[in-house]
């Protein structure tokens, strides 16, 4: 399975969906108890990548965009003559911020019972690393069926579903702000890390190294830069700084009560509930970088609850008159 987007590890919040009027898969069977397991394990990647341009035709379109212009001027770090480092190509953004995704699938089903009662049990964990680095999501679901045969006319039956998920993703990545159009437009002359004029790197106070932004902060001082190809951030930085916590659960169970008290009517009653809760708790880091820094942190925190009810009660009457049918 072959994505360029991060959707797969990147699946939205899940939504409460209309209440099925009938349920026709993993019913309750009768017969021995059986039990099955279900095992995958699946990866991903990227395909069909565009080209990007290396640093030194990335400066050539620049240039040939100034000249032809009355009002715009080449940029410093796009200008050879005053910043060479920038004429060179040293990083494949796109390839910094993608990886091989990887699917995990584990699920165990237990079903049986007698003529009185049956019943079916099922349990399954799914995870997905993302395409995209330090992305996932994880969710666990169970689903649970009894079947009552009560009396020769009269059946209940009960099912209960339960589903958790949290991740880290939910990332935009349509807007020219998003993670990819952002490695597509960061300039291939700029490190991951910061580097200092010798190429050595350069850490912070805790001995980690630090991100670099546009252009080196040395360049500042040597070549006199004020800024490096407008405002934009330092995709990876971006990716290994995301810190989201955003569990959601779903439960949803239908009890449903037949009745034939004669041969011609079933009178049938179903009640469904539903409950769904989610929360958003995202923390974003201050960002040192040149290029577009935010001195602040930030911390947003969101939550929801909802819950839902139904209750559908039919009656059915079906005979034959003389060869004419009757069925409401």
């Amino acid at each position: 399975v072959v994505y360029l987007h991060a959707g797969d590890a990147l699946k939205k919040q899940p939504e409460i969906k209309p209440f099925p009027r009938d349920t026709t898969t993993k019913q309750a069977r009768e017969g021995k108890v059986k039990v099955e397991f279900n095992v995958s394990h699946s990866f991903q990647n990227a395909w069909k990548l565009p080209t990007v341009l290396n640093s030194e035709q990335y400066n050539m379109v620049w240039k040939d965009v100034t000249d032809k212009s009355t009002v715009m001027k080449l940029p410093e770090a796009s200008n050879p003559a005053i910043y060479p480092d920038g004429a060179l190509t040293r990083t494949d953004w796109l390839d910094e911020i993608l990886r091989t995704g990887e699917l995990q699938h584990y699920a165990v089903s237990l079903s049986g019972g007698s003529e009185v009662m049956k019943g079916f049990f099922s349990f399954a964990y799914d995870r997905t690393d993302g395409l995209l680095i330090n992305t996932y999501r994880e969710q666990i679901g169970g689903k649970a069926g009894l079947d009552f045969q009560l009396s020769k006319n009269l059946k209940f039956s009960e099912t209960v579903n339960f589903q958790h998920s949290n991740g880290q993703g939910g990332i935009n990545t349509n807007s020219h702000e998003s993670y990819i159009v952002e490695a597509i437009m960061y300039p291939r002359s700029a490190y991951v890390y910061e580097h200092d004029q010798a190429g050595n790197l350069v850490y912070d106070g805790d001995g980690k190294p630090l991100y670099s932004g546009t252009i080196p902060r040395w360049a500042k001082e040597v070549y006199g830069l004020t800024a490096g190809y407008g405002s934009i951030r330092n995709p990876v930085a971006s990716l290994n700084r995301l810190r989201q916590n955003r569990p959601a659960s779903n439960l949803h169970s239908t009890s449903v009560l037949e009745w034939k008290p004669v041969k011609e009517l079933a009178l049938r009653s179903s009640l469904s509930a539903a409950y769904y809760q989610s929360m958003s708790d995202d923390f974003s880091s201050s960002i040192p970088e040149i290029g577009r820094p935010d001195p602040q942190n930030q911390r947003s925190t969101s939550a929801y609850t909802s819950t839902r009810w139904l209750w559908e009660s039919t009656a059915t009457y079906a005979n034959v008159f003389a060869e004419h049918h009757i069925m409401p």
